[in-house]
């Protein structure tokens, strides 16, 4: 621009994120036509609000006022945003892509992103990223999209989802909006998949399918236990089973003993090498109230009952038919070093329905740790697992990584005043 050109302009809000400012440039006119169009407003009868223009002092040099860095990093903010949605214009199959964006059906996970939504795409490049926000608030939308920015990056990315219905969703929605050639480079897993391909062993039926030990499963063998060994009965409560809850007792076992990491993931602060089948009882009673169910009293009960009962006999029974533990066999694969590096990047979706254990096994499966992006909401806990925000900070900084973390508040797929209630 010369000295003597102006732009006119006006400010908006973004339609989907109130909390967000526009500038919406209206037009470009050059000095000579700047007379010509103040003539034009003149002779409208247009009048002008001067009021909040404060006037220049003589000699007064406006460039020294102006802030070179800050517009500098919105012009480059601008740059990248464009740059991810220009970047998939060779990775989508646009007919097949509005073809599902104009759908509507229960359980549409696929939307146009709004600008806060991209500016977590860009956040996440380069560094861990932590997305949480509510149901309806576009976590997996934003988690798809930064798959389709990966891959003209990437050779191999995963795509992790705990239920077989989401990962289901986000493939086939994959395959009809991509080109084919993209195809071989995402595998859509979940945790069965993850051990009906690698850990297969020869005391497992090899024609049948590895399954998920449920706590519907627990609850019927919990429930149903009517015998305790004389050394639990000597030390312990007999009517363990009346007095806890199958839930809470199942929660604790899946979600801390087994599954969990200890306070700031200490279990895994000596590396993977030094983790353990299990959390140590001295880690597991030292847990701050808010990670258990349980007083310490209680805990010792149920630490007991874990060693004697659940390895030793419901553990035992489910493998007969081919029912395994999820947590057991994520520490066989970290052990075995099964899944190491096999990927330049992982998506989790649905974080809060993995456990601990699950989460660090999953850092496995790529060597750059800043290559993960997470999203998860508490308020959405399926599965007994204890999951908060602030312990996947905890797992990254067990890793030496430093994670990005954005919040996104806004539920689109509720009436906005609900959100204010």
């Amino acid at each position: 621009m010369n000295i003597g050109d102006r732009i006119i302009f006006c400010y908006l809000q973004d339609g989907e994120d109130d909390n967000y400012n526009k500038i919406l440039f209206l037009f470009y006119k050059k000095h000579n036509d700047v007379n010509k169009s103040i003539k034009h407003l003149n002779s409208m009868n247009i009048e002008i609000d001067k009021s909040y223009i404060k006037p220049m002092e003589h000699g007064e040099i406006l460039e020294d006022k102006i802030e070179y860095n800050k517009y500098e990093k919105i012009v480059y903010s601008y740059l990248d945003l464009q740059t991810l949605e220009f970047g998939m214009e060779n990775i989508i199959n646009y007919d097949k892509y509005n073809e599902i964006l104009n759908k509507e059906y229960e359980d549409k996970y696929l939307y146009r992103m709004n600008h806060s939504q991209k500016e977590a795409i860009v956040a996440s490049n380069g560094k861990a990223f932590i997305l949480t926000g509510s149901a309806g608030s576009g976590k997996t939308t934003v988690s798809f999209y930064k798959l389709l920015s990966l891959l003209d990056k990437c050779e191999r990315i995963a795509y992790i989802t705990y239920t077989k219905e989401l990962k289901d969703k986000m493939e086939e929605d994959f395959k009809n909006i991509t080109i084919e050639k993209y195809h071989n480079k995402v595998d859509f897993i979940t945790l069965e998949n993850l051990f009906n391909d690698y850990s297969k062993e020869d005391s497992f039926n090899k024609a049948s399918r590895l399954k998920l030990i449920t706590y519907n499963a627990f609850k019927n063998w919990y429930e149903d236990l009517k015998i305790f060994d004389n050394n639990f009965k000597s030390k312990y409560d007999k009517e363990i089973k009346e007095k806890y809850d199958s839930f809470d007792v199942y929660s604790e076992i899946r979600g801390q003993i087994k599954g969990g990491m200890g306070k700031d993931f200490v279990r895994a602060m000596k590396g993977k090498d030094q983790v353990k089948d299990i959390l140590s009882k001295k880690l597991y009673l030292d847990l701050p109230e808010d990670y258990s169910y349980f007083n310490k009293d209680a805990r010792k009960i149920i630490y007991k009952f874990t060693e004697e009962y659940y390895d030793k006999l419901f553990l035992v029974e489910q493998l007969k038919k081919d029912y395994i533990d999820d947590n057991n066999e994520c520490y066989k694969l970290l052990k075995k070093n099964t899944l190491e590096n096999k990927y330049d990047y992982i998506i989790i979706d649905e974080a809060q329905d993995f456990t601990d254990l699950q989460l660090y096994t999953f850092m496995d499966l790529v060597e750059d740790k800043n290559n993960v992006f997470i999203s998860g909401d508490s308020n959405q806990i399926v599965n007994s697992t204890f999951y908060s925000d602030e312990r996947i900070n905890s797992l990254f900084y067990s890793l030496g990584i430093k994670p990005v973390r954005k919040d996104f508040r806004v539920n689109y797929r509720n009436q906005q005043q609900i959100l204010y209630i």
